[in-house]
């Protein structure tokens, strides 16, 4: 039985506004906007149907073979979505994308002080995206190759957060295909009780280790056009954070301050690219590296700061995906 928070987060959707690209366009005149709202649990793929069904007229041929599956559905693996001019990943759930790309306003100090319609968090909204059906980028995505490419994919994270949380494969393996299916309709539908009827047996009251993914949110300026020059791919890694067999058991997986000074200024490629973020902007090479400091760094998830002294295995039980990976986008405050 899914409590009130899982409720809000299964419930959470982020509006969105789809504009076709310029190039894309094969109408005589740029078609209508398509607005919708995306599940922040879900997947880019979730709206992918409509929003070839909406541009279908104005728009390269794009064959639409199994839509309303939640999933890329069929549709030609040309299509992809950008936002400010950053190509994005469609294995990433879209609440963790848009707090990428958005987050650092949720981090902007400055905003407190503002009237509701002024604050910077209301400006993002609705987020702004931008359809492609050709020219896909090869370098930096992945094509999701086959109809059900965005369930493969789930299920491949879902068995990797419960290798992780139970120091096993056996649990996924004994995962029956009846189960499957109603963890991925349940899925598509954002049907929260029927998932978590098959779900909460897979989840460990004392897990093993605590499956983490980071994305860095390079500029930590917002999701400006003007700042899309500055942007890099948010930089993914899936971070073990071992338990100690004691009786405090529980306490010994440390905060998110302890993972974030452990994944910023104890893993060089990931402090490397917190780095880079804060050179990008012109900033001197003193304040470039006070910035690559885990202790000027915020943890986001499902929208929200997150506090240093939280427990981490605390935030995982509440706020992990359906995948069972706890998801933080990790962004440098206002001023770095």
């Amino acid at each position: 039985m899914a409590n009130a928070l899982e409720l809000e987060l299964w419930n959470g959707c982020i509006p969105v506004v789809v504009r076709l690209h310029p190039e894309d366009v094969t109408s005589l005149e740029q078609p209508a906007p398509h607005y919708a709202m995306l599940p922040r649990m879900g997947y880019l793929g979730s709206i992918a149907a409509a929003v070839v069904e909406h541009f279908k007229d104005a728009a390269p041929h794009c064959g639409l073979a199994n839509s309303g599956t939640g999933d890329w559905g069929g549709i030609a693996n040309d299509l992809w979505f950008d936002s400010d001019s950053t190509p994005l990943n469609w294995q990433v759930p879209a609440g963790v994308l848009f707090d990428a790309h958005c987050g650092s306003s949720v981090v902007n100090k400055s905003a407190v002080d503002l009237p509701r319609e002024q604050s910077p968090v209301n400006s993002r909204y609705p987020w702004a995206l931008t359809v492609h059906f050709q020219s896909y980028p090869e370098g930096q995505l992945v094509r999701p190759h086959g109809a059900r490419a965005l369930e493969r994919h789930f299920f491949h994270s879902l068995k990797q957060g419960l290798f992780l949380e139970h120091g096993s494969s056996a649990v996924a393996m004994q995962m029956e295909r009846s189960e499957q299916e109603k963890l991925w309709r349940s899925m598509c539908d954002q049907d929260a009780p029927a998932f978590m009827s098959v779900s909460s047996r897979l989840r460990m009251p004392s897990p093993d280790a605590v499956p983490v993914r980071l994305l860095l949110q390079s500029s930590g300026r917002g999701c400006s056009s003007d700042d899309a020059s500055i942007w890099t791919q948010p930089h993914c890694k899936t971070s073990r954070v071992d338990l100690e067999d004691t009786g405090a058991k529980l306490l010994a997986a440390g905060t998110i301050g302890d993972l974030l000074r452990e994944c910023v200024d104890g893993d060089s490629d990931f402090g490397a690219a917190v780095d880079f973020s804060n050179q990008s902007q012109g900033s001197s090479s003193s304040i470039s590296s006070a910035a690559s400091s885990s202790s000027n760094c915020v943890a986001i998830a499902h929208g929200i700061a997150l506090d240093a002294a939280a427990p981490l295995v605390d935030v995982w039980r509440a706020l992990a995906h359906p995948d069972h990976f706890l998801y933080l986008v990790v962004c440098p405050p206002s001023g770095h």
